[in-house]
Order: C-alpha cells, then structure tokens, then sequence
C-alpha cells in the first residue's frame, strides 16, 4: 500500500481543485468522493475508446487511483480529537512498561504512550496520529510541502537532461495519476538512474514541514522543536 505523500500526489492537484470548487481547508468525504468521482472519469478502464487510450494503461492508473482513496479515506476515518496545542510535556513522553522487579527485560522495553502506528513516522504523520493536528491539517501540510518544492521538469531542464520542447510534450502527455518521471521514461526522454538524479534533487529543496504549522500557528516554534526529538526518538525503534 502507498504512502500518505504519494496518496496526496496522486488524488489532489491544481486542476483537480479547479474543476470541483473544493476547499483543502474544508475538505469532508463529500469531497472526497466527488475528487474520486472525477478521478475514475479520466482513468477508468472502461473508458479506454472514449478516452483514447489503451485498457491496460488505463487499469494501471485506475489501481492507483484506488489505492490512492483508500488510503486518505483511512487516515480521515481515523481522524480524532486534537489535543491542545501546548499540551504538557508527560503527555509525549515514553513510559516505562510495568514489569516484575526482577525483569531484567524491563531496562530497555519502553511503551510509547499515546496510540502510535508501529512503524517509522514522517513528523506529520506523527503529529496526526498523536492527536496535536487534525486529518486537514495533515492534508494541507502535505500539499504545502509538494508546492514549496521546484517541479521534476524544471530541474531536468536545469541539468540538460531534456530542453524546453521536450518539457512540453511530456507535460502534454502525461496520464492521468501518472507522475511526471514516470511519463518522460515512458516516452524515452530520460532513463531511471536520471530520473533517481532528479528525485534526489528535489528532495533537497523540500521545504520543512514543521514550517506550515509554525507559519499557521498551530505549533510553536518551541513546541516544533520538542516534538521533532519525539518524533525521532520514536523512528529509532524501528
């Protein structure tokens, strides 16, 4: 299953909120399924004559546009109360599991003591599920994040590995729920070890996410601090 990130990718862009009138601030289930709505209209299989494009291409984009609305409807039917802000620091500390005194395995065996996922967390996903930012919160965070960062193509223009032209002909035919790097392979432009170049490069110009929260004041900028340790104290289990 896909990430949260590639889940965003894949079911909201500029065009699509466009097209529905919706609010990322104000996003329900409603909106979801009129986002999934459109989202089938330009990638179902059985469209393939009307959309001219062949069925087996079609099938690929439709299951990523599936997985792709499962996962955020996951993350917003697990959506719970926000906890204050500046919540006591206690409250995001680890807790020493309670054992036998004579439990020699009790030195290292810490229990988190909030209802965290048991896995590694990105810092939003760790907001999330702590209960610090609301299910929008987390959406608008993630797209703030992916606008902030230059675009796969403008960064292939600036090291020559395609020109102005061939940037347009990939944007002109890029599927629908296909990413750009996917699409200039396909089309022969660039091959995978260019398009990990390029993916490396734009990970560096990734704006911190903890920046939107401070920016929208959910978070301070003390309380970021704190909370990134958490974060990567909790990554360090795993």
């Amino acid at each position: 299953m896909i990430g949260i990130d590639s889940a965003v990718q894949i079911f909201f862009n500029d065009t699509m909120f466009a097209n529905t009138n919706i609010s990322l601030d104000k996003l329900n289930e409603f909106d979801l399924k009129k986002v999934y709505r459109e989202k089938v209209k330009l990638t179902h299989p059985d469209r393939a004559v009307i959309l001219g494009r062949s069925f087996v291409d079609l099938e690929d984009d439709f299951k990523k546009v599936n997985d792709a609305y499962k996962v955020i409807l996951h993350y917003y039917n697990s959506e719970v109360t926000v906890k204050p802000v500046f919540a006591k620091k206690e409250d995001y500390l680890y807790k020493r599991k309670e054992t036998k005194p004579d439990d020699d395995s009790s030195k290292n065996d810490f229990k988190y003591a909030l209802n965290l996922p048991n896995r590694r967390l990105r810092l939003s996903e760790y907001l999330y599920y702590s209960k610090i930012i609301t299910w929008n919160q987390l959406i608008s965070s993630i797209v703030y994040q992916n606008s902030k960062r230059p675009k796969i193509g403008q960064i292939a223009v600036s090291l020559d590995y395609i020109d102005d032209i061939q940037l347009s002909i990939i944007i002109k035919n890029i599927r629908p729920a296909e990413k750009f790097g996917d699409a200039a392979i396909r089309l022969g432009f660039i091959d995978l070890y260019k398009l990990f170049v390029l993916l490396g490069s734009q990970r560096k110009y990734n704006a911190p996410i903890g920046r939107y929260f401070v920016d929208k004041k959910i978070i301070s900028k003390e309380r970021l601090v704190e909370l990134l340790r958490n974060n990567r104290d909790w990554n360090m289990r795993f």
